[in-house]
């Protein structure tokens, strides 16, 4: 059960990473930054996206990929190092998913001017896959 559960764990946060990376360079899968930065991001408009912003996907980007590597060292998927460490990453990657998943329905992620549709993504998208892939990664921490 560690292996698929692992497995699916590692390739999801991995999927999510690759998606980060991209959208440090496109606003992909939508059709301008104004409707990636409502719907993703949760700002008004693209105006609102800080310069900052393609340096900070690519930081996500860069944790999610170790995020990943981390589960499937662990689930003993690909050779790991790092020991004890590596337990204690796993348990903080199940503590951030785990927080960023409650921190959605619970209110901590509205803001003054955050649109609707971003909330409505939060609530049946984002905060309950933070909160699989926290689950998944505590069944990884476990086995």
């Amino acid at each position: 059960m560690t292996t698929v559960v692992g497995t699916t764990t590692s390739v999801v946060i991995g999927v999510i990473a690759l998606l980060h990376l991209a959208w440090a360079f496109t606003p992909w899968p939508f059709a301008d930054r104004e409707r990636f930065a409502q719907v993703v991001v949760g700002l008004p408009g693209a105006a609102a996206l800080p310069r900052i912003f393609p340096v900070m996907s690519l930081a996500v980007a860069v944790g999610l990929g170790v995020a990943a590597y981390v589960v499937a060292a662990e689930a003993d998927l690909v050779p790991a190092a790092g020991g004890r460490l590596l337990t204690i990453a796993l348990w903080a990657i199940v503590a951030v998913f785990a927080l960023r998943g409650v921190a959605g329905p619970t209110g901590l992620m509205d803001s003054d001017g955050r649109p609707d549709v971003s909330r409505r993504m939060d609530l049946r998208v984002y905060s309950p896959l933070c909160i699989a892939l926290a689950v998944g990664a505590a069944v990884v921490a476990l086995g």
